[in-house]
C-alpha cells in the first residue's frame, strides 16, 4: 500500500483523463499500478494544460467520471519545445512522488462531494481546508485496492 503523510499535504488536484474504451479496473492494474510506477518511473504525461508545480499536492486522477488514483506531486516537467511535442505526442509530464500511487474503488462526485466543496468533478481546486483533505484521506484508505 502506498504511503504518505496527511500532513504533507499541501492542496489537492483533480486530474481529468482523456476517456478510452479500457474499463475503469484495467486503467487502475495496468497504468496506475503497473505501468507509471514501474515503467513510466512516476512520470504522467499531460497532453493539454500542465499545471503549477507545487511539492506535495494530492493529485487524484479522473477517468469516466470518477475518482480511480491519487498520488503526491513532486515536479511539474514542461511544457516541452514544440519539436518535442511534435515528435512525441505530448506537451510535458506530471511527476508523483515514489511510493504514492494509490488505486482505490471508482469514487463518484456524489460521494466526492460529501467530503470536498465542489461544484463539479472536473474542477481543479486549491486550499481545500485540513478537515476535507483529512475526510477525502480516510475515504481513500478505506476504499483502496491491497497490491
Amino acid at each position: 500500500m502506498a504511503k504518505y503523510s496527511i500532513k504533507e499535504i499541501a492542496d489537492i488536484r483533480i486530474i481529468p483523463m482523456g476517456k478510452g474504451d479500457a474499463p475503469i479496473e484495467y486503467i487502475q492494474s495496468e497504468f496506475f499500478e503497473d505501468r507509471l510506477p514501474n515503467k513510466e518511473k512516476g512520470w504522467y504525461h499531460y497532453y493539454n494544460q500542465g499545471l503549477r508545480d507545487q511539492e506535495y499536492d494530492l493529485l487524484l486522477f479522473q477517468y469516466d467520471n470518477h475518482i480511480i488514483a491519487s498520488g503526491i506531486l513532486s515536479s511539474v516537467e514542461g511544457p516541452y519545445p514544440k519539436a518535442y511535442v511534435e515528435e512525441h505526442g505530448f506537451k510535458g509530464d506530471i511527476v508523483l512522488k515514489k511510493g504514492t500511487i494509490k488505486t482505490f474503488r471508482p469514487i463518484g462526485f456524489e460521494d466526492l462531494k460529501r467530503h470536498l466543496d465542489i461544484d463539479r468533478l472536473s474542477q481543479a481546486k486549491y486550499c481545500f481546508k485540513q478537515n476535507e483533505i483529512n475526510d477525502l484521506e480516510k475515504l481513500i484508505d478505506k476504499l483502496e485496492i491491497p497490491r
